[in-house]
Parts: C-alpha cells; sequence; structure tokens
C-alpha cells in the first residue's frame, strides 16, 4: 500500500516539481492522517481496503492533470493486482458470480434517470444527480398497470423486477410491467462523490418521495404511460415510503401495498429484543416454551458476565471459544458492543425467518440440545458465524470497529454504496428505532444490558454526525407529526400488512377502524418481516398466500383490471417492446445531449 501511495505522489512530484508536501501542509496533514486511519485496520487484522487507495490519495492531494494520471494508474493496479498471485492479501469482494446471474443481469439491465433533483424543496437550486432504476416489461400490453417498486436502504438489483418477488407475479396476471427505483444515497444513485455529512441533509424520505413523483412523471411521459394505473409496493422502509407516497401524492396511484411498514418513529424500542425472546419460544407449529430462550438469555448473561469481567482467564476463556481479537474487550463500550453483537444476532433470523436461509428452527434446536445455558449461547453463536471474521482473522468486537464504517464517509468503487451509515444517519435524524435492551415491566427480552449502551446509540447520532443526543427525539416527534403514525390522516387505498412474529409489526398499523377510505390491514400467523413480498416458496406460512391474494384482489379493485395470467401463459407479446424502445430512444438521445457527463461523474467520485 505504502508503494502504491508512493507511486501517486511520485507522478505528481515529477511533472510539478513546485508541488511539495511543505508547500502544502493541510493537504499534506489530511493524506497522513487518511493513510494513518487506512493501515489501522490491520491491528484488528481487516484486510486492507484496497479499493479505498485511490479516494485517499485523491482526496488528500491538490487537484492536477498529473495527479489525475497517478490517480488512474492506482486505480488500474487496484483492478489488475487481485487477479495475481495476492489474492489472500487483495480478496475480491461480492459473492462469486454465476451464469444464472450475468443471464438475469443483461434481461433486464440497469437504466439511469440522469435529471433526477437534488433538492426539491428548492427551487433555486438547479442540481441533479443520476438515479438507477430498474424495468420489466416482458408481460405489458398498452394500458396494463405498472407497479412501482420502492427501494430502500440498500442497493437495488434486477432481482427486483423479476420473479424473486411478488411485483413480477402480479406483472404476469395482469399483463402489466414492474419498475424499481433505487433510492438516493444507496447503491450506485449517489448524488454526491462521498458520503460527508454535510451531503447528508439530501437525504430524507420526504426528499425520496419526491424522487418518486418526479422519476414516474418522466417515467410516463417517456415511455409513453399516461393510459396505464400506477401502484406502489414496498417493504420495511420502502413500505413506510409507499404509505406516505399515497399521503403526499395520491394522485399518482391507484393504491399501495405496504409490507412490515414501521410507520411509527420510536427513539427508545426495547420492543425488538421482546419480539426476538417471543420468537424463539415459539416453534414451527406455534407451540409456545418460554424456557427456551430463558436458557439462552441466562447463557448470554454468563457470556457478557466473562466479558466485563476484565480477568486475563476470563478474556482466553472468550478468545478460545469465540475467537475474539486482543485488545478488543478493553473498555466498557467495548464490552458492551461485544453484548450488543452476541445477543442481538438471533434477531436477523427471526426477521427473515419465513425467507432466510436460517430459519429459528435450527436455533431452537440448537438451544435445546445444549446441556446448559451457556453452552446454548455459544453454540448459537458458533451457529449464526459470530466466531468468524471476513478477513478470515479474529473477530473484532471493541467499539472502534463498531464505528469505522459509520465515520467511514467514501463510496466504495464497486457501487454498492455504504448503506451502514446512511441507514444510520437517517435513523439519527428522522426515526430512531433504537433497539436497546431496557428491561419493561412484565416483558421479557432476549437482549442482555450492555446493548442499551448510548454508546451504540445516541452516542453514534452526535460523534459520527453531530446530533445532539437531546436533538434526537426532537427530530422523531417531527416525524410522526408530519406523517400522522399510527394514525396517517385522509390515508386512502392502503393495504398494510405483517408478520406475526416480526418486531417491525409493532411499529406498524396492524389494526385500522372500519373506513370508506379502502385502508385494509392483515397480519399474518407465524409471519416474519415483509411475510407475502417474495415469490411464493416452499415451506411458506399460510398467511403469505392471503396477503398475496389479498394485495392483487384490492390491485385489481382499485386499477379495475379484470385480465387473468391464462393470457400470458408461454405467449409472447408483439407489444412488450413499445416502451423499452421509447425508453431506448429517450437514453440515446440523452447520451448524445450529455455527452461525457456520466463519465465526468464518475472522475469526481474517484
Amino acid at each position: 500500500s505504502l508503494w502504491l501511495i508512493k507511486v501517486g505522489w511520485g507522478f505528481e512530484t515529477r511533472f510539478h516539481p513546485a508541488i511539495q508536501p511543505t508547500n502544502h501542509p493541510s493537504s499534506f496533514a489530511r493524506f497522513s492522517l487518511s493513510l494513518s486511519l487506512y493501515i489501522s485496520r490491520s491491528e484488528t487484522k481487516s484486510p486492507p481496503r484496497l479499493d479505498l487507495l485511490p479516494r485517499l490519495v485523491y482526496s488528500a492531494m491538490p487537484s492536477s492533470a498529473a495527479l489525475s494520471s497517478a490517480v488512474a494508474a492506482i486505480v488500474y493496479l487496484c483492478q489488475i493486482l487481485p487477479s495475481l498471485a495476492l489474492l489472500e492479501f487483495f480478496p475480491n469482494n461480492g459473492p462469486p458470480r454465476t451464469e444464472l446471474d450475468e443471464s438475469f443481469l443483461k434481461q433486464f439491465p440497469e437504466h439511469w434517470f440522469h435529471h433526477q433533483k437534488l433538492d426539491h424543496f428548492n427551487s433555486a437550486d438547479n442540481r441533479t444527480f443520476a438515479q438507477r432504476y430498474f424495468v420489466n416489461f416482458q408481460f405489458y400490453k398498452p394500458g396494463g398497470p405498472v407497479y412501482l417498486y420502492i427501494g430502500g436502504e440498500g442497493p437495488l438489483s434486477s432481482f427486483s423486477v423479476g420473479k424473486g418477488l411478488e411485483d413480477g407475479l402480479f406483472a404476469n396476471e395482469t399483463n402489466g410491467g414492474v419498475v424499481a427505483l433505487e433510492h438516493r444515497f444507496y447503491g450506485k444513485s449517489q448524488p454526491f462523490g462521498s458520503l460527508a455529512t454535510q451531503h447528508l441533509s439530501y437525504l430524507t424520505s420526504r426528499q425520496a418521495l419526491h424522487d418518486l413523483a418526479y422519476f414516474q412523471k418522466f417515467l410516463m411521459s417517456n415511455m409513453s404511460l399516461e393510459s396505464s394505473p400506477f401502484f406502489c409496493i414496498g417493504g420495511s422502509y420502502p413500505g413506510n415510503l409507499a404509505a406516505w407516497y399515497r399521503l403526499e401524492f395520491p394522485e399518482m396511484t391507484r393504491g399501495c401495498w405496504a409490507a412490515s411498514a414501521p410507520v411509527f418513529a420510536q427513539e427508545i424500542w426495547p420492543g425488538y429484543g421482546q419480539m426476538v425472546w417471543k420468537a424463539v419460544s415459539t416453534n414451527w407449529r406455534g407451540e409456545v416454551d418460554e424456557s427456551v430462550p430463558a436458557k439462552l438469555y441466562a447463557g448470554y448473561e454468563q457470556l457478557a458476565a466473562l466479558a466485563h469481567d476484565g480477568t486475563v482467564e476470563g478474556f482466553d476463556r472468550l478468545k478460545k471459544v469465540l475467537n475474539i481479537c486482543d485488545a478488543s474487550l478493553v473498555s466498557v463500550d467495548d464490552r458492551n458492543n461485544f453484548e450488543n453483537t452476541i445477543s442481538t444476532a438471533v434477531a436477523e433470523v427471526m426477521q427473515y425467518n419465513n425467507s432466510g436461509n436460517m430459519h429459528l428452527k435450527e436455533v431452537l434446536d440448537t438451544i435445546t440440545k445444549a446441556e446448559s445455558p451457556l453452552q446454548a449461547a455459544v453454540d448459537v453463536s458458533l451457529l449464526l458465524g459470530l466466531n468468524k471474521s471476513a478477513s478470515g482473522g479474529c473477530v473484532d468486537a471493541s467499539i472502534t470497529g463498531f464505528y469505522q464504517p459509520l465515520v467511514n464517509d467514501t463510496l466504495p468503487l464497486d457501487g454498492s454504496g455504504n448503506a451502514m451509515r446512511t441507514w444510520t444517519w437517517q435513523t439519527c435524524n428522522e426515526f430512531g428505532y433504537f433497539q436497546t435492551g431496557t428491561s419493561e415491566w412484565g416483558k421479557s427480552t432476549l437482549y442482555t444490558r450492555g446493548v442499551s449502551s448510548s454508546a451504540l446509540w445516541q452516542q453514534v447520532c452526535s460523534n459520527v454526525f453531530g446530533i445532539a443526543a437531546e436533538e434526537v427525539p426532537v427530530r422523531i416527534a417531527e416525524t410522526n407529526a408530519y406523517y400522522g403514525g399510527k394514525n396517517p390522516k385522509n390515508i386512502s387505498h392502503v393495504l398494510f400488512t405483517n408478520g406475526e412474529l416480526d418486531a417491525w409489526s409493532l411499529l406498524s398499523i396492524t389494526e385500522y377502524p372500519p373506513n370508506h377510505r379502502e385502508v385494509y390491514t392483515k397480519l399474518a400467523p407465524l409471519g416474519s418481516h415483509c411475510v407475502g413480498l417474495y415469490a411464493p416458496m416452499e415451506g411458506d406460512v399460510p398467511g403469505a398466500i392471503a396477503i398475496r391474494k389479498q394485495a392483487l384482489t384490492l390491485f385489481k379493485s382499485w386499477g379495475n383490471l379484470s385480465i387473468g395470467s391464462s393470457s400470458n401463459a408461454g405467449a409472447e407479446h408483439e407489444v412488450v417492446t413499445s416502451p423499452m424502445e421509447g425508453l431506448q430512444h429517450q437514453n440515446e438521445d440523452q447520451e448524445k445531449k450529455e455527452g461525457y457527463e456520466e463519465k465526468s461523474h464518475l472522475v469526481l467520485q474517484i
């Protein structure tokens, strides 16, 4: 890494001898600080982020044509070195690509809306950015419906418009099309070349809602979709956006499906750990045995006691069993972060029990088979891979390791974004959702006490984003006041669906009084997060089938759709390409007009 930086610096000083470190002390100081932060990763045995080096050099040094050459050289080296004999030191990011992945990407490639407004609330600000979206019109017939899938706190892909989600199946059933819009500041839809805090003021739910409306108008015009009824679909935070889109822009859609939408913002939220307890106590038949989570919780408390013990013997036991790095449990904050890592791990299994690769049954079986509570906690941790790190070395349980991705405001070159930083900003700025282990009388939680440490929640807001702890609840209250929380006023044509064993259902709308605005709710017994939103799969809970049926029935009713899937089976439609052709012509014309605008945007990101 030092050699690569020396190459870049050598290019600069060779072609511009006047530019020396002593002539640019502020730049060189920034460079040294960035480099020290970069190299510090090796202290926790994390793999060096080679992809960040070009950004590190670029952000720290003066601008010049020669520097651009140096950066280009480093970028080239960053690209070719992983393919040499240094694979262990320069690991490739992401899972291996398969032929199926490539085929799917070719079938539904990414598209770009190049003129999305940066600030919808300032008419004097004319800045724009490129927002990524995906389309699937293979079943579309003129006048058919369009299902707008709303992106959220992560990158989108072709999967969002295919048959992996219910929107693609609905399109097949109703001769419709599917469009998925990536959320600003996630994935490749980046308004700026970094995620610096001053840029994040443009990352709000209200800006995202206006993105949807502005994009939809563009889409309707450029793909000749004015006669098509639009529906929107979203799950989790995008479920919020789906409901709020009906509030902000009711004229843009005929109706929306909000799956597992936590529309009520809450700062201190012990309910998540409480639902994990409930889920772990419930088997696949719906039978409840609270001795199971009680056994696991007792084991977690023993692991927490070892972490807080502070003795060499206690640390050696954790190091031996869970592969904890040396010096990663020094401070109280380190130990609380360890508790957070261990005792909240089952939450992900609970959340995606109906759709993930691992299911609660495996966790329950592991707990039951363990000879003691401590052994249960250890065995579950091993089952969930908590003794393994991405680098293959030891596990960094320190608070520093927790903060590293949060303070990193650079953007990876692979276009994945940094959802941990951007979503944490949104929770600090609008929603809270702080999943603490705070005790409530009569309600058991699987989370140990260290999970409630303010260093993991409110202090993140102040330390990383400069939002004072006392300001957080004020902003959360403003969110609920604006959208209405669990009682949104005058909302219409929305279906709220939830899973009985999904913690987010506690902040969603699971009951709604009878009304004439066609607001419906449905709760799936034993259902998990976004139940019914995924395409049918083996082992689906019965509630998932009922949810899909009701969503499609409502869409057909709201859009006056009477088309069945039989007309689509095995058919090839001549009209399928017409809206896509319009989009292709629009993209070609835009490319001619803008020239190298997109390439310039990429250079700025580097």
